[in-house]
């Protein structure tokens, strides 16, 4: 995760899990019930040149959502936008 050409070091990325498939189309996520694991929220951090590792541990659609790291701006009078980082991932068990 470079930033200016620099490694963007102790930076938090929020892990996320999700069963179904996310619907690109619409930017939305299924309807449908969902069991999470336990465990709650995970976050990495990334180390001084900028990476991080996280194991998966099981298949499904995996986010990683690097927040407040874009640039950060106003829209209008009030409306704050941030341009942030996500990167999906699915994993799918091997027979």
């Amino acid at each position: 995760m470079p930033t200016n050409d620099d490694p963007a070091s102790g930076w938090q990325v929020e892990v996320i899990y999700h069963a179904d498939a996310p619907d690109v189309e619409s930017h939305a996520m299924p309807d449908e019930d969902v069991t999470f694991p336990q465990g709650g929220l995970l976050v990495a951090t990334t180390h001084e040149n900028g990476l991080f590792a996280f194991g998966i541990p099981t298949a499904c659609f995996w986010g990683f959502a690097a927040l407040g790291v874009g640039l950060q701006y106003r829209a209008g009078d009030s409306a704050f936008l941030s341009k942030d980082a996500i990167m999906w991932v699915q994993d799918v068990d091997v027979d």
